[in-house]
């Protein structure tokens, strides 16, 4: 299997560049002079110091960066014998040389842009970017690392925005993203760091920084989102597990305050996938351990908080804790009418129409298991129950079919001599239990069947609108029935 590609995408601008020693913080080496950043980068990445080995670098030049600084360096007479006056392409190819020598096939290819202050500009480089990445280091296993250094006006943002697209639609991994301060006199702290100074003077010396928490914090975002709105925390688990690895192997088992929190907020986004995965599967009696188990979770890493410990590559977690709080804590509720609203409610805020019509109608059966004095946790009686409501629904099917002989007929109506005790008494006390059970069923069998094959299909708006027609119809039964008391707050929790 060929090896996953590896591309270094790097930016070239037109300032007349000196020569500088780039300092990449808690790392021994002995770094190269350069007035070119690219170059010090690919140095870093030939000793292991940076543990990224490309295959393509694709360097992003404007004109007027391919005026200044491509061939020959800006500001310096040229000189095909000095070195010192060459420029980035010059040294970018006695690199590749280099690199075949050790038996490695790389490339240089260059990305023409123009940086004009327009639209149709900026998508076209947009686009040039990211269908030359998408060739060279598009799909599972494919990394990128970006050098923003040189990159001005909405270059920034616009690389950042581009790994996070190649990201989400071709699976590229951002090894990562840096950026060299501006060059300064070099001072007495490089000696004290490991740092020699160049025998040629004068040097500047600048620090390189990775600003891969910022490409990291795009993926919490998508995440947290995809988990707060669209009730699905595959992708927060996979990310944190992802997460938690890197970790572990940075710390290489060493005490760490990043390590214990990861590995809380393992813990609680496990938890967060539990209850999702019970709601979206509708495991009704599970949803309270599940919200509890959540709730605990949350609890222990906000206390670790409040103990002043905090890492700040995690913030966007920290931030979102108040938020699934709110979500989570009606859920625990020991009443199964008060935690059963409330996760039917979460459901209908979330899009999981199915879900909370399946869970809505299941509660209407738990609430007469509860009036019948049966178990509402064994099938045998939650039958017993269903065959008491659909009794019920049918006397008043009757009254429909008694106007419309042709339906009955055709087989629609039930049999007449269906009687039961409870449920006459409950159909003159309570007839809107088994309306509501009626209204829940069809729209449940319209649900489950796809639509396909059955009189009245909803439309989808029309399901989604009797859903909230329903849950607070459901509501007021249970509040007259003495089931639910003060009701289950339906203003959204998020």
């Amino acid at each position: 299997m060929e090896r996953a590609r590896r591309v270094f995408v790097t930016f070239l601008g037109t300032s007349k560049y000196e020569t500088t020693v780039y300092r990449l913080p808690n790392a021994a080496y002995a770094p190269l002079p350069t007035p070119y950043v690219q170059e010090a980068l690919l140095d870093l990445m030939d000793q292991g110091v940076i543990a990224f080995a490309p295959d393509v670098v694709l360097p992003v030049l404007t004109p007027e960066a391919e005026r200044d600084n491509w061939r020959w360096r800006k500001g310096v007479e040229p000189d095909p014998d000095n070195p010192e006056t060459f420029g980035l392409a010059p040294r970018l190819e006695a690199w590749v040389a280099r690199q075949r020598q050790a038996g490695r096939e790389v490339r240089v290819e260059p990305v023409r842009v123009d940086l004009a202050y327009d639209d149709a500009s900026m998508w076209a480089m947009f686009d040039a970017l990211y269908q030359r990445m998408a060739r060279d280091g598009a799909g599972e296993g494919c990394e990128v690392v970006v050098d923003v250094t040189h990159s001005y006006r909405y270059q920034p943002m616009l690389i950042l925005l581009l790994v996070h697209l190649a990201r989400v639609v071709a699976g590229t991994r951002t090894a990562a993203v840096y950026y060299g301060s501006q060059p300064r006199d070099v001072d007495s702290t490089s000696a004290a760091a490991g740092f020699a100074t160049p025998a040629s003077s004068p040097v500047k010396e600048a620090t390189l920084m990775d600003l891969s928490t910022l490409v990291e914090l795009q993926e919490w975002i998508l995440h947290v989102y995809t988990f707060l709105h669209g009730a699905n925390a595959e992708g927060l688990w996979s990310f944190v597990k992802g997460k938690g690895r890197s970790v572990r192997r940075a710390t290489a088992g060493a005490q760490d305050p990043e390590l214990a929190h990861i590995s809380d907020i393992e813990k609680l986004v496990e938890a967060w996938r539990t209850l999702t995965q019970s709601v979206q599967l509708c495991r009704g009696p599970a949803l309270p351990g599940a919200a509890a188990e959540s709730l605990h979770r949350l609890r222990q890493l906000a206390a670790r908080l409040a103990g002043g410990e905090s890492v700040p590559a995690l913030q966007p977690v920290y931030y979102l804790l108040d938020t699934v709080r709110q979500q989570v804590e009606p859920l625990t509720a020991e009443s199964p009418y008060e935690s059963g609203l409330a996760a039917v409610r979460w459901c209908e805020q979330h899009g999981l129409a199915q879900q909370a019509y399946t869970m809505l109608r299941e509660l209407l059966v738990t609430a007469v298991c509860d009036l019948l004095g049966i178990r509402m946790d064994v099938r045998r009686d939650r039958e017993a129950a269903e065959r008491r409501l659909s009794l019920g629904a049918r006397r008043f099917q009757r009254r429909r079919f008694a106007h419309d002989p042709g339906a009955a007929k055709a087989g629609a109506g039930p049999a007449l001599d269906d009687t039961d005790g409870w449920v006459e008494d409950m159909a003159e006390t309570h007839p809107d239990l088994f309306v509501l059970w009626d209204k829940l069923s069809q729209a449940r069998n319209d649900v489950d069947h796809g639509g396909w094959g059955r009189e009245n299909t909803q439309s989808p708006a029309a399901l989604r609108q009797r859903l909230t027609e329903y849950v607070d119809e459901m509501e007021r039964i249970l509040q007259t029935l003495g089931l639910l008391k003060g009701g289950v707050n339906d203003a959204p929790l998020a």
